[in-house]
């Protein structure tokens, strides 16, 4: 929203544009250089700031009258810097807080810079961890882990006064940042908050072709995506835990109960079961990049690594044969394409149409 809310700020692939409000006209005010805008900041001088992408995560800034966004901070490479997100001016509109992501703990959390001197940094609550703070009327406000805090904040010093205070609970987060509430705050203070679990509490059920519930599976859970097996009997799931990150797990659809298949501090995603209903093909993403893996059911069943590239490739379905997995290659760039790969065979393109596809299944 713009600062006396008559307009609303909003990204398409390639700028940032201005929605009047009144009566709908839409107009650019600046190109982007990446497609992964995230969250702006608008003060009463008309200066805009936000993140940019994955490519240069740090904070740009551009002008209500248009022109080319440009950077405004940089990461320090001295303190393992990752990228700058969700920066949020303070009522003077040159001071703005953010929130800097790093591979060393002790320095993530929420900093203050100005438009001034964005170089020249003020840590104001740092070594917590992922979470957001937001500035309204004296206070920090934030959630955590399902609770909404707010903290008094003095806006002079730029810094914490007093300690955190609960206001609200069952407050939403988005699914893996449980740091990360889904709220809104006005300069005046007022907050909306969403209740519940965003997205994260998922209860798996059977139902027939006409819709209707047939029987409920397992208890609800954390889940990511799932797949049955070739019996119909075992789904392999997703399962998120308090850091964020997913295992895989099977369950039994007739019982409910789940067995653990991966117990590693990184991220397995997108099983896919073999033929046999032996094994299941995932992807395994860690600090050193991704890899296509195989392993059997039980956790201290040997993991096999069927293929280990700068490319992704993502397991989407398996032949009936059991020699030919369909997989998506996703780039560096985050192109996707279809890739068979057969054992004994290089990887080969399968299908590339010129826009994005996903979820290749075999009848």
């Amino acid at each position: 929203w713009s600062p006396d809310g008559e307009a609303i700020l909003f990204r398409t692939e390639d700028d940032v544009r201005l929605l009047e409000v009144a009566n709908g006209t839409v107009r650019s005010l600046a190109q982007v250089p990446q497609d992964d805008y995230c969250a702006a900041s608008w003060n009463d001088s008309g200066t805009i700031i936000f993140r940019s992408g994955e490519k240069d995560p740090v904070l740009y800034r551009a002008s209500v009258n248009g022109g080319t966004a440009s950077p405004l901070t940089s990461l320090d490479p001295s303190r393992q810097e990752v990228g700058h997100f969700f920066p949020q001016f303070l009522p003077d509109g040159n001071r703005f807080l953010f929130m800097v992501f790093t591979g060393k703990p002790e320095h993530m959390g929420t900093y203050l810079a100005s438009l001034d001197d964005p170089a020249q940094r003020q840590e104001v609550v740092v070594g917590n961890g992922w979470v957001r703070r937001q500035y309204a009327a004296g206070q920090l406000v934030f959630a955590d882990r399902g609770t909404l805090f707010a903290q008094p904040f003095d806006l002079k010093e730029g810094s914490t006064t007093g300690s955190p205070v609960a206001i609200a609970r069952s407050v939403a987060a988005f699914p893996g940042f449980p740091g990360l509430g889904v709220l809104g705050v006005s300069p005046g203070g007022t907050l909306a908050y969403l209740t519940g679990s965003a997205g994260s509490d998922v209860q798996l059920m059977w139902r027939d072709r006409a819709g209707e519930m047939i029987q409920i599976a397992g208890e609800s859970g954390d889940y990511g995506q799932i797949s049955l097996s070739p019996d119909g009997r075992t789904v392999a799931l997703e399962i998120r835990d308090e850091e964020g990150q997913f295992d895989l797990w099977t369950m039994d659809v007739e019982r409910g109960v789940t067995s653990r298949v991966t117990a590693t501090p990184d991220n397995e995603r997108d099983p896919v079961w073999s033929p046999d209903g032996r094994s299941l093909a995932y992807i395994h993403r860690g600090s050193d990049g991704a890899s296509l893996h195989r392993k059997g059911l039980r956790t201290s069943d040997p993991e096999t690594v069927l293929e280990d590239s700068a490319e992704e490739y993502i397991p989407e379905s398996w032949s009936a044969d059991g020699n030919t997995l369909m997989v998506v290659q996703r780039t560096l760039e985050d192109q996707q394409s279809i890739w068979a790969l057969t054992e004994g065979e290089e990887p080969r393109r399968f299908m590339t149409p010129g826009f994005r596809v996903d979820e290749p299944q075999i009848s």
